[in-house]
C-alpha cells in the first residue's frame, strides 16, 4: 500500500468519525436542552407538587458567612456554606452550628443535637458534593425548626395533612424510622427546602401531594420559605439551566457516569460511520489484478 494511499484512507476516515460525531453531539444537546427542563420540573412537580419552570439563582456560599463550620479544610466549611445558602428556607445563620465529622450514630448521615442547637454532618456526605449535602442538612435543619417552632397543635395538623396516625407519639423512638412523625417532618421540609428536590421523602407516607397547605401550616408557625421563582425570561432559563448542568456535572457522583455514557453514545454513533468510510476508500482504489 503506499504512503499517498495510507494518508488518503487515514484522511476520509478521520473526516466521517469527526463529522458523525458532530452530528451526534449536536443531537444530544437538543435533546439535553428540550428534556432537562422538562424532566426537572416534572420530578419536582411530583415530588412536592409545585411547578418551578427553572431552577432558582444560586447564592455564594459568603451568603452563610455567619454560619459557624468546625471542619478540616475550607472547602468543607466552603461547601457546607454554599449547601446552606442555596436552601430555600432562609434560617439565621447564627442559630446553628455545624460540625463535619467522621463519627456520628451508626448508619445516620447527619444528625441534630437539640441541646446545643448543633448539626453533625458525615464528611462522605461532604464528599460526595453538593446534592447529597444539601438534602442531608435540609433534613437536619428540619429537625432544629420542629424544636424550635413547631407546637402541638402545628403537630397535630401536620399529622393530618400527612396521614400519620394517631396513635404514634412524635418521637416514636420505638417505631421504626420510616414510620416515625418528627422523622418525616424533617423529611417533608426537606422536600420543601431543597430547591430542585426531585426525590420524594423517604418515610412511610410518600411525596409531598399538598405542598401549599404544608407551606401554609408551617407559614403560621413562623417557618417561611423564600419568595416564587421571579418572572421567567428565555435568557434566564437558558442561563440557569447552563449552571445546573455545570453544576450537575461537577457533583462526583454524576460526572463520571455520564461522561461515560455520552462517550459511549458517541463511540456508536460513529463507528458504522468510520467502517463504511474506510471500506469506500478501499473500494474507490480498486482492486490490483494480477498478470499472467
Amino acid at each position: 500500500m503506499h504512503t499517498g494511499c495510507l494518508t488518503f484512507r487515514v484522511a476520509r476516515l478521520l473526516g466521517a468519525t469527526g463529522f458523525a460525531v458532530l452530528r451526534r453531539l449536536a443531537f444530544l444537546l437538543f435533546v439535553v436542552a428540550l428534556f432537562l427542563p422538562l424532566a426537572r420540573a416534572a420530578l419536582v412537580w411530583y415530588v412536592r407538587g409545585t411547578f418551578d419552570p427553572v431552577p432558582p439563582t444560586e447564592r455564594s456560599a459568603a451568603a452563610m458567612r455567619g454560619l459557624a463550620v468546625s471542619a478540616e479544610s475550607t472547602s468543607e466549611a466552603d461547601a457546607v456554606r454554599g449547601a446552606a445558602a442555596n436552601l430555600r428556607y432562609r434560617f439565621d445563620p447564627h442559630a446553628v452550628a455545624v460540625v463535619v465529622t467522621n463519627r456520628g450514630p451508626a448508619g445516620a448521615q447527619g444528625e441534630f443535637l437539640p441541646f446545643l442547637n448543633l448539626i453533625r454532618v458525615q464528611r462522605s456526605v461532604v464528599r460526595l458534593g453538593r446534592i447529597p449535602l444539601q438534602w442531608t442538612l435540609a433534613h437536619e435543619i428540619g429537625h432544629y425548626v420542629d424544636d424550635r417552632f413547631m407546637t402541638d397543635p402545628a403537630r397535630a395538623r401536620f399529622r393530618s395533612l400527612r396521614r400519620i396516625p394517631p396513635s404514634l407519639t412524635w418521637q416514636a423512638p420505638s417505631a421504626e424510622w420510616s414510620r416515625r412523625p418528627n422523622e418525616d417532618f424533617a423529611e417533608v421540609f426537606a422536600t420543601l427546602a431543597v430547591p430542585s428536590a426531585v426525590i420524594p421523602p423517604a418515610t412511610a407516607y410518600g411525596r409531598v401531594a399538598n405542598a401549599p397547605a404544608l407551606v401554609t401550616l408551617l407559614r403560621r408557625t413562623g417557618i417561611v420559605f423564600g419568595a416564587p421563582p421571579r418572572l421567567v425570561t428565555l435568557d434566564y432559563a437558558a442561563k440557569r439551566q447552563v449552571e445546573q448542568l455545570r453544576g450537575a456535572l461537577s457533583e462526583p457522583l454524576l460526572a463520571a457516569p455520564v461522561l461515560a455514557l455520552v462517550a459511549t453514545y458517541l463511540l456508536v454513533g460513529a463507528l458504522p460511520y468510520a467502517v463504511t468510510s474506510w471500506r469506500s476508500s478501499i473500494d474507490a482504489e480498486g482492486v490490483p489484478h494480477e498478470s499472467h
